[in-house]
């Protein structure tokens, strides 16, 4: 299987090379390229979406439509979602040592989890009133 982008490229770019691939390798893709057009035009993608529906042709569907609007690979397609806050990220912007978070989760009967869902609710309160339990802790 070829790598996915260097098709998906060839499409917009070569599009006769896109055409003159073999239907099996084209539906090999077809997943993976619904998905990426489903994005800037999901009504025609789940057009597609059907059980027995021939995938090459909706690829050259797709390679014939869209090769006329677009001259090279669109920017939607390198389209990257909002990356989600770990925990280690919250930590030091909380600058509050482990032991003492573990300490008051502990007095409070609740999961780190739901001590930062309490920073998250609270912000910059919460963090004082840590602070100075932190003071007292040590």
């Amino acid at each position: 299987m070829k790598d996915l982008f260097k098709v998906f490229n060839n499409l917009f770019v070569n599009p006769q090379s896109f055409l003159s691939m073999k239907d099996y390798e084209k539906s090999k893709y077809f997943f993976m390229f619904q998905r990426f057009f489903a994005i800037q035009y999901p009504v025609q993608a789940d057009i597609f979406n059907i059980k027995n529906i021939n995938t090459a042709e909706v690829l050259d569907y797709w390679c014939n439509s869209l090769s006329k609007i677009y001259k090279r690979t669109p920017a939607w397609v390198y389209n990257t979602l909002k990356s989600v806050k770990t925990e280690k990220e919250e930590k030091k912007k909380i600058n509050i040592d482990d032991d003492v978070i573990m300490y008051w989760c502990q007095l409070n009967e609740c999961s780190r989890k739901e001590f930062y869902e309490i920073y998250d609710k609270y912000g910059d309160e919460f963090i004082k009133a840590m602070q100075k339990f932190q003071k007292n802790f040590k």
